[in-house]
């Protein structure tokens, strides 16, 4: 009797093992269940182009302050909102109408809204979800996008369009409603800082002065915006990883000793801030002779021949392109009468492209593109035009003209 106890005990616990091992293998297999289950939902919703916005700011550094607050420290912080109906972030606004959440509790959002956001792209493999950086081939991308927002872009508010203001509202604004590429007009101050300002109304300000003031418009004296030095745009490009530059330094009365100040100041802030920036940084040159000296700084990687302040003619145009290659493209007047088709022909045959200025109307920029020419500088016009003149195109394309002329 004594010799059976410990086997009836031995068989108990073996008994018992097998017991505590089914039960784990059962809420294993439920946890397979459910982790298959959510790898289905999640894929299903990543295939309509809805991401998890916890997984994606994850992944883009951001981190989580609360549900609805995410923060990133670089040398910009950046801090996104999460609202009901948009994602706020530094005073950008991204809108959506969709958005929905999973049995886990995770909040998805449309693909788009978050890429904009980001300023970067989102792709999947299965339910792996990667963060791209867009392309800074910015002769591809500026014929794509084919719109430059002129000075910053409008400042658009209740009663008025306000152009030329240059400041950090209608830079917030049009990225907010499309644009990725924006050229500012810069000036000198008085002690030698480059402030974005299209002319100066009165004599030239100090920094100082400048930055306690506020860029008026002429139209509504009560609009009143926030001023930027070239220090401060770069900020903002640091901000936004897809945001495209074109710089407008004045030529006119300047000396060629303070043109030479003008592109060193440039040069030397983006060497400070980043130098990675001057991928996303197009250069305005006004005589071809500048190409050298900026190529002498080994900052900048294109350039943007303009001809509104020059007098060259369409073979000395063509000519001086011939040794530059990082001139991407030629910028002219809409109304100049050097714009020929030979000279947009030729222009392409360089493998450069065409931009001119300053475009507002629908009907403008219609003709414009049907020229051939690549882009504009606009002051109104919103990614939703070129997208209007491009179904118009298609349809074009596709009508049958002999159901036309019965």
């Amino acid at each position: 009797m004594r010799s059976f106890l410990p086997l009836v005990s031995i068989m108990e616990v073996r008994i018992l093992r097998k017991q505590w091992l089914g039960v784990l293998l059962g809420i294993a297999g439920i946890g397979l269940v459910f982790g298959l289950y959510d790898r289905l939902q999640m894929k299903g919703r990543l295939e309509r182009n809805s991401y998890p916005i916890q997984i994606v700011f994850q992944k883009a550094g951001l981190r989580a302050e609360s549900e609805k607050l995410y923060t990133k420290a670089e040398q910009v912080t950046w801090v996104i909102h999460v609202d009901s109906d948009q994602l706020r972030k530094n005073g950008y606004q991204f809108p959506y109408d969709q958005r929905e959440e999973d049995w886990l509790g995770r909040l998805y959002l449309p693909k788009d809204v978050l890429e904009a956001s980001l300023g970067q792209e989102l792709v999947h493999h299965g339910t792996e979800i990667e963060l791209q950086s867009k392309s800074t081939n910015l002769k591809k991308v500026l014929a794509d996008r084919r719109l430059i927002a002129h000075a910053g872009g409008t400042m658009r508010e209740a009663g008025f369009l306000s152009a030329y203001s240059n400041s950090l509202q209608a830079l917030k604004q049009n990225y907010s409603l499309g644009h990725r590429i924006f050229e500012f007009d810069l000036n000198l101050t008085k002690d030698g800082r480059l402030a974005a300002v299209h002319d100066w109304e009165s004599d030239v300000p100090t920094a100082q002065d400048w930055e306690q003031s506020k860029t008026k418009d002429s139209n509504n004296i009560q609009a009143q915006y926030t001023t930027l030095f070239w220090e401060d745009i770069l900020r903002q490009m640091e901000l936004n990883p897809d945001m495209i530059v074109m710089t407008d330094t004045k030529v006119k009365d300047l000396t060629q000793k303070d043109i030479e100040e003008q592109y060193r100041i440039l040069a030397q802030a983006v060497e400070k801030m980043n130098p990675y920036l001057a991928e996303r940084i197009l250069v305005q040159l006004y005589k071809p002779e500048d190409y050298q000296l900026l190529e002498e700084m080994g900052v900048f990687k294109h350039y943007i021949l303009t001809l509104y302040a020059s007098d060259l003619k369409e073979a000395t145009i063509i000519q001086s392109l011939e040794d530059k290659p990082k001139i991407l493209a030629v910028t002219l007047p809409q109304k100049d009468e050097r714009l020929t088709d030979s000279l947009i022909s030729q222009i392409h045959e360089s493998n450069r492209l065409v931009l001119v200025h300053t475009v507002d109307g629908f009907a403008t920029l219609s003709k414009i593109l049907n020229r051939g020419i690549d882009g504009v500088y606009t002051n109104n016009l919103l990614s939703k035009d070129v997208a209007l003149y491009q179904e118009v195109l298609d349809s074009q394309k596709s009508f049958d003209i002999e159901v036309y002329r019965k």
